[in-house]
């Protein structure tokens, strides 16, 4: 009996470590998630509320700037092109278009980049 009761401890330990191992994976991903959407500011408010329990936040996040650009980047005729390229030219492709992007960026601190 005293035998089976440390097996029944041992197997609950191991699912609750199983369990908590699941969890931290799951925030984990969700935090990746935020910071892939959003300003690292805005993600850290977002990752702090909701590490509180709060599912939606009451407030609203917004920051106010004195002088700001924002560019609008689009590939004309996309659609078309990417229809009549090999899809792994077509990734090529658009690596190297970020990587250029990331390198303009890298060279202007406090500039974020916002993927839609």
């Amino acid at each position: 009996a005293m035998e089976n009761n440390i097996k029944a401890k041992l197997i609950m330990n191991g699912n609750i470590e199983a369990d908590r191992i699941e969890q931290e994976t799951q925030k984990l991903r969700s935090e990746k998630f935020l910071y892939s959407l959003f300003p690292p500011s805005v993600a850290e408010t977002l990752k702090n509320e909701l590490s509180l329990g709060e599912d939606r936040p009451e407030r609203i996040i917004a920051d106010s700037y004195e002088g700001v650009s924002i560019v609008f980047a689009d590939i004309c005729g996309f659609t078309k092109m990417s229809s009549e390229m090999a899809p792994e030219t077509l990734v090529r492709l658009l690596s190297d278009i970020f990587a250029s992007i990331d390198r303009i960026q890298d060279r202007y601190p406090g500039v974020e980049k916002i993927k839609t």
